[in-house]
């Protein structure tokens, strides 16, 4: 083959690699994107990749904050609920305790004198103290009663010398408020009593602890005394802080995060289309 038979054939073959070449080099390496204007929507792997992850992580939170928001404006309508209501006589009640909660009731029975709990680091007034926790016998059912908390006394001298708890004798009515339930009756494990005398000083409140030491089994709730009370300490019982706009509040940021996340992504992966070149080639833009 002569020399001028291989030259041309080796220029035929270099400007098909270069046509070859310059079309890979335009050509797309995934599926078609979508086009958006003078521009094309095509995402590369690891944006992706976060960006499905991201995504349903911010939209979770977000949804997780409006349910917490529900569940405090539900709480906020059982509280003024239950204030608009008559009190009930929990007697009557006692076998349904979780329908009662925040409920105003009334109860006739007996103190059992000298057999106090003395809730420990309750804060009144940037003082340390305790609640006073007695347990009273109920009338129509001797062989239970209900823990009264009958609000919040000072320490004593130091913590080895308790605070004196004077508590009433004889048949009484007592009203107050069903604030803890079973279900919420706070515990972190083994009762923590500090010596084994009275007034028994405890960490928390275990019901079925305290029921142990005493002649009665205590039903599954906690009465907060009404004011004014004759047997009754400082009275001071704070609604709890709930606020389901700032819930909510979050919630919109948590969203907005997504929302922002999903602009990110569009504008970062939209490229311009490539248009054709002086000679006849393609050209691609970002």
């Amino acid at each position: 083959m002569s020399p001028r038979r291989l030259d041309i054939q080796y220029t035929a073959v270099a400007h098909a690699y270069r046509r070859w070449a310059g079309r890979l080099r335009v050509a797309p390496s995934g599926p078609p994107g979508v086009k958006i204007g003078d521009r094309e929507f095509r995402p590369g792997l690891w944006p992706s990749l976060a960006f499905l992850v991201l995504l349903p992580v911010l939209l979770r939170l977000g949804f997780w904050q409006l349910d917490r928001a529900a569940e405090k404006q539900a709480l906020l309508d059982a509280l003024e609920a239950a204030n608009r209501r008559a009190p009930v006589a929990l007697e009557t009640r006692l076998a349904d305790a979780d329908a009662l909660r925040y409920r105003k009731v009334t109860i006739r029975g007996e103190y059992l004198v000298g057999r106090e709990f003395l809730l420990d680091n309750q804060v009144h007034d940037g003082r340390a103290g305790y609640h006073v926790l007695t347990p009273l016998r109920v009338a129509a059912e001797s062989e239970v009663c209900v823990l009264i908390d009958r609000g919040w006394i000072p320490l004593g001298r130091d913590r080895h010398n308790l605070p004196p708890v004077s508590t009433p004798e004889g048949p009484r009515s007592v009203q107050g408020t069903v604030w803890l339930s079973w279900r919420e009756a706070f515990h972190l494990g083994d009762q923590a009593r500090s010596g084994r005398g009275w007034p028994a000083v405890v960490q928390w409140v275990d019901l079925g602890a305290m029921s142990a030491e005493l002649p009665c089994r205590l039903a599954p709730l906690v009465v907060r005394l009404a004011r004014p009370a004759a047997d009754g300490f400082v009275l001071d019982w704070p609604l709890p802080s709930i606020q389901p706009e700032k819930s909510t509040s979050y919630a919109i940021q948590w969203f907005a995060l997504a929302a922002a996340l999903a602009l990110i992504y569009i504008f970062v992966n939209l490229k311009k289309i490539a248009a054709p070149s002086q000679d006849g080639k393609q050209e691609q833009h970002d």
